[in-house]
């Protein structure tokens, strides 16, 4: 079901806005065969935010993540917040990055504006200044605990999965943004062997091909490729194999005349969003899901061009 963006209140909507002010994405990302989705082109217009089961997947993977990676090795390993951007605290996770250009900024806003109107009904607050002086408590709350880069990984997932009022909610919905900004634009799939960043021969005639020949007709565009690792092993290891991934899938990419400098690559190891039914419905791959289930869908680099 989809979720129709309410009118809101002009204070509720300012209150976000201040809020908004400080997530402003950065100036450099403006905005078959193996591997292939039914892919749509971009009309241009990013599109309302979500749907109710979308959200509470992510709502889930938050809170199952949190309590997943307790015994891993590498969850206590600090965070690192980088950058200057504001809220720090949502530069923990990759998806919701200021720099992550598949968050477009009508969907931060209405993520942003839902999850304010949603404090102000949970927490029982009245005038818009009250639900503007809870936000940034919650704002302050998180400041507060990033601000010497001292938290656990462990530590922060934990910490944004328990704050149910404002936070949780809010990367639940910049989650669901960034899945339906990949999910409406061309994009396609590279999987990997277990433990391994090599490209097999199949995507490299195949998907990649295919995503070159998108990139060189379409006018100005970028691609973004999105390194993952299953939940298996060690935290940190997956991230670098997850890393590893990105860059063998951008060396082919430039192998085949996309600039260097058009490329994006990113990694989320096995931080969330994973790739689960749900989204791999979204991205048209249930047929590899079905072939080789969650933990080889994950195992994968996703190329979307924007």
């Amino acid at each position: 079901m989809t979720r129709e963006p309410p009118n809101k209140p002009a204070g509720i909507a300012a209150a976000a806005a201040l809020v908004l002010a400080a997530t402003a994405p950065t100036a450099a990302w403006p905005q078959s065969d193996p591997g292939t989705s039914d892919r749509s082109q971009s009309t241009g217009q990013p599109e309302p935010a979500g749907n109710d089961e979308l959200f509470d997947r992510s709502m889930r993977e938050l809170f199952d993540t949190s309590n997943a990676i307790s015994d891993k090795a590498g969850a206590d390993e600090p965070v690192t917040f980088s950058g200057d951007d504001q809220p720090r605290w949502l530069q923990g996770l990759t998806v919701t990055k200021s720099d992550n250009p598949m968050l477009e900024s009508r969907c931060r806003e209405q993520a942003l504006a839902a999850n304010t109107e949603r404090l102000q009904a949970e927490g029982g607050y009245g005038p818009d200044a009250e639900t503007l002086q809870a936000t940034m408590e919650h704002m302050e709350m998180h400041h507060a605990f990033i601000r010497d880069n001292r938290i656990s990984y462990g530590e922060y997932l934990k910490t944004l999965a328990q704050c149910t009022e404002f936070c949780a909610p809010l990367v639940a919905s910049l989650m669901q943004c960034h899945v339906l900004s990949v999910a409406r634009r061309p994009h396609g799939i590279v999987l990997f062997e277990l433990d391994s960043s090599r490209v097999d021969e199949r995507f490299r005639g195949g998907v990649i091909d295919e995503m070159a020949a998108e990139y060189e007709a379409a006018d100005d565009a970028r691609i973004l490729v999105i390194g993952r690792a299953s939940q298996i092993g060690n935290l940190e290891y997956n991230r670098r194999l997850a890393a590893q991934r990105a860059l063998a899938v951008r060396d082919e990419l430039t192998g085949r005349g996309v600039p260097f400098d058009r490329i994006r690559p990113i990694w989320f190891g096995w931080e969330p969003p994973q790739i689960d039914e749900m989204i791999a419905a979204e991205y048209g791959i249930s047929d590899l899901m079905t072939q080789y289930g969650e933990t080889g869908v994950n195992q994968s680099v996703v190329m979307v061009i924007f």
